[in-house]
């Protein structure tokens, strides 16, 4: 039996399917995961860091999110693809409305 240990994981997309000379892991996505979303939501706080980067997917944004230590929730503006992070939940502060332009991903892992 040999173990190969690698640098490579879900979350840097390093990973590969492997040519049938072992065994393949597949990985979810990060997005779908760790965070739950809300189509057509966004969390009404003002503590929103907006993370400056055009035209990004919510699996990047779920990535970085998931790769701040404070990062609990994020929004994705589905016009412009901006990723907005926020240390703040739907759950905790209960200020979650209707936004038809945004999508909300709460983390819950």
């Amino acid at each position: 039996m040999i173990c190969d240990l690698s640098n490579g994981t879900h979350l840097t997309d390093k990973l590969k399917l492997n040519d049938g000379n072992g065994d393949t892991y597949i990985f979810d996505k990060v997005a779908k995961k760790y965070f739950v979303k809300v189509k057509n939501g966004t969390l009404d706080v003002p503590e929103k860091l907006l993370w400056h980067r055009k035209n990004i997917t919510a699996e990047d944004c779920a990535k970085k999110c998931f790769s701040e230590k404070n990062c609990l929730s994020f929004e994705i503006n589905k016009e412009n693809r901006k990723c907005y992070l926020s240390k703040e939940t739907a759950a905790a502060s209960k200020k979650i409305k209707s936004a038809k332009d945004r999508d909300y991903y709460q983390r819950v892992k």
